[in-house]
């Protein structure tokens, strides 16, 4: 069986959503966001850890997993950083994923998205070296410089990249220290990834795994979990 670490980054503010609390503790179907990702990280085959970077001074995800009842000793909150590339890259020297054969990194504000995802992308990471699901782009795409168009995008070419993103362990990890070495900031983990010279396959995403970012992803994401 493959062996599986999860990396939840939870360190952000959530500064666009609004509110007293971070966007990832939002309640959603009479629950917090991030807690969908945490059930359904632990409910998978094969996964060791789940290691989850947060703010240092956040005492809120430790009193929302006694208070839902979630105790398992899988379960690893550390502390992030000032960016999610500094939050991964803390969560991956946590030695409960230094053994693990994948890793995948999800965002803790994408709740809706299935185990049937994640074991797929286990799979293909496993095989591949890299893997992430994408959906196609329906829109026509502009490239746009000083708010004229300069350029049309053949979107047959375009994907929008969800997480969770997998990554072999080994191939992560150097495409970190790659980084770190170079300050590369990067767009999302598989972005540093490819920056480190790794393929990334492109697997197909879903589209109700929708990224909670505004008070209307919240009212959408309600809506599809009504359903």
């Amino acid at each position: 069986m493959i062996s599986i670490g999860i990396i939840l980054p939870a360190a952000g503010s959530g500064i666009r959503f609004g509110g007293q609390l971070p966007k990832q503790y939002v309640l959603l179907g009479g629950k917090p966001i991030i807690l969908y990702a945490v059930e359904t990280s632990l409910s998978i085959d094969g996964v060791q850890s789940v290691v989850i970077p947060v703010s240092p001074t956040d005492t809120t995800l430790q009193t929302l997993l006694k208070h839902y009842s979630i105790d398992d000793d899988r379960i690893n909150v550390v502390t992030g950083g000032n960016t999610r590339r500094d939050s991964v890259a803390n969560a991956l020297m946590n030695s409960s994923i230094a053994e693990v054969d994948v890793i995948l990194v999800h965002d803790a504000v994408r709740p809706l998205a299935s185990k049937k995802l994640f074991e797929q992308i286990i799979d293909a990471a496993y095989r591949e070296g890299a893997a992430i699901p994408c959906v196609e782009e329906s829109d026509t795409a502009k490239i746009v410089r000083n708010d004229f168009v300069v350029d049309t995008i053949n979107r047959s070419e375009i994907r929008r990249a969800q997480t969770p993103q997998g990554f072999r362990r080994d191939v992560l990890v150097s495409a970190y220290n790659n980084a770190i070495r170079h300050s590369l900031a990067g767009t999302d983990d598989a972005s540093l990834v490819e920056a480190s010279g790794q393929r990334v396959r492109c697997i197909p995403g879903e589209p109700a795994n929708i990224k909670i970012t505004t008070n209307t992803d919240l009212t959408f994401a309600a809506s599809l979990l009504s359903k």
